[in-house]
């Protein structure tokens, strides 16, 4: 399940906190660190929405094409996934 949320992303979220660090500023980033973690979290999750909406789409996508593992799993063909079910009708 996890095997499409790769390197990638490990790589863009801390990029983002880091991002939003500059945009918030050092001094009051340590501050809300240190006091306000509830305001912290607050203020940093609407700011990296966009990207984790971005992130939780490339997994979706990932794994709506994954072909290997709905193929290894299941046995009846009538609980394949579509484009499992899609690609046996190819001649």
């Amino acid at each position: 399940m996890w095997r499409e949320a790769g390197a990638s992303y490990l790589f863009l979220s801390p990029t983002l906190f880091v991002l939003l660090l500059f945009i918030i500023g050092p001094i009051w980033f340590a501050i809300f660190l240190a006091f306000h973690k509830v305001q912290l979290l607050g203020m940093t999750l609407p700011l990296a929405r966009p990207a984790l909406a971005a992130q939780a789409i490339f997994v979706f996508m990932g794994s709506w094409n994954d072909f290997m593992r709905p193929l290894i799993i299941l046995s009846d063909p009538q609980l394949f996934t579509l484009p499992l079910g899609l690609n046996s009708f190819k001649g």
